[in-house]
This record gives structure tokens, C-alpha cells and sequence, in this order.
């Protein structure tokens, strides 16, 4: 595969959202990515191709879905974002493998939103409550590794006044 460099004359970049379902990302990637031009693998939309919302037994699907997507977007050459609720290690070191053996530069973008704000968000939808319960357990256990890992990481802090001011811009 040709580096996206020699395809579109530039450095491509993979972005990968980080935050509770609930928190914002796919408002900030709409808001920030996508007037850029930056293609959105969007495991939500997965799910609604499927026919369902969060459903466990097909999970892995998705996710295979969704690299596989991204992969499309790679093999162009194109800047893209994974719109992603996960903190499993493995799933964030597969994308940052991913990007890199791509000619890719990935960059972790965290939305820090109050865990009582995305419950509020998620109560008035059919999301599961011990499902947020889950991947809230999964991100303080998981925070040291992400922050080791996942560096430079981003982080947007969510604020009442508009929902979003960058805290650690990105170098």
C-alpha cells in the first residue's frame, strides 16, 4: 500500500475519540473534523446498518466492521476518525498500530465529560445504564495506560457554559 503521503502530498492523520457514550464526540467531530474534510467511521451508524443499537452477541462484528472501513479510508490516502467509547487497551494499541503501519499519524482525542452528564444523556435513549456503568469502571482502571499510551492525548473538557474548550491543544 502506498503511504497517504505519495497519495494526497500530505501527512494523513487517524483521529481516535475517546470519551463515554454521551460524552460529545460525534457533536465534536461534526463540529471539528468534518468541515476538514476527515472521513468518520462511526460505530454508532454500524450498529443502525445493523438494525439495533448497542446489542453485546454482535459487538465484535461492529468493530471488525468498523476497521474495515477505516482501512477503505487508508487505502485512499484520506484523514479519518474513529468515533470510538472504547477503553480496552488492545482495541486503542490496534488503532495506533494500525495508524502507524499505515504512514498514518494517530492522534487520541479524549472528551472529558462528567460520568452524571453522559448517564443524563444516555437515560433518555435505549442505551444500556450498566453498559456506561462498564466502560466507566473501564476507563479509571484503564486511565494510567491510556495516558502512557495514547500520548500526545488530547483532552477536551467539557464546561456548562458551551459543552467543550480545549485543555491540552494539540502540539
Amino acid at each position: 500500500m502506498e503511504s497517504p503521503k505519495i497519495l494526497t502530498g500530505t501527512q494523513a492523520t487517524l483521529h481516535v475519540m475517546l470519551g463515554l457514550p454521551g460524552s460529545g464526540k460525534s457533536t465534536w467531530i461534526d463540529r471539528h473534523l468534518v468541515p476538514q474534510g476527515c472521513q468518520v467511521v462511526c460505530q454508532d451508524d454500524i450498529r443502525r446498518a445493523l438494525g439495533h443499537g448497542f446489542y453485546g452477541p454482535l459487538e465484535s462484528l461492529v468493530h471488525a466492521m468498523a476497521c474495515l472501513q477505516a482501512r477503505q479510508h487508508i487505502a485512499r490516502g484520506l484523514d479519518l476518525v474513529i468515533d470510538e467509547s472504547c477503553f480496552d487497551m488492545n482495541v486503542l494499541r490496534r488503532w495506533r498500530r494500525l495508524a502507524e503501519e499505515s504512514g498514518y499519524t494517530p492522534q487520541f482525542i479524549y472528551m472529558d465529560t462528567p460520568f452524571a452528564v453522559c448517564l443524563e444523556r444516555r437515560l433518555a435513549t435505549d442505551f444500556p445504564r450498566e453498559v456506561l456503568g462498564h466502560k466507566e469502571f473501564s476507563r479509571q482502571h484503564n486511565w494510567p495506560f491510556i495516558l502512557e499510551e495514547c500520548a500526545p492525548l488530547r483532552v477536551i473538557s467539557y464546561t456548562e457554559k458551551n459543552q467543550e474548550s480545549e485543555t491540552c491543544p494539540n502540539n
